[in-house]
């Protein structure tokens, strides 16, 4: 929801994003915030979806 990492692995894996948002936040709690950094980083260097990429979910 902050930068689309979890929305756009679950959409690319076909996994419901909440799901991977709970698993991330399971991962930084246990691994002393070192996912919180790759989050950030992949934030940084994953590119944003084109403004015509047709977003999945949406009635229009």
């Amino acid at each position: 929801m902050v930068g689309g990492v979890c929305g756009g692995l679950g959409e690319y894996a076909d996994i419901d994003p909440a799901l991977i948002r709970i698993f991330l936040v399971i991962l930084i709690v246990f691994s002393w915030g070192m996912f919180l950094l790759i989050y950030i980083i992949a934030w940084i260097i994953v590119p944003p979806a084109p403004d015509d990429y047709p977003l999945t979910g949406t009635d229009g």
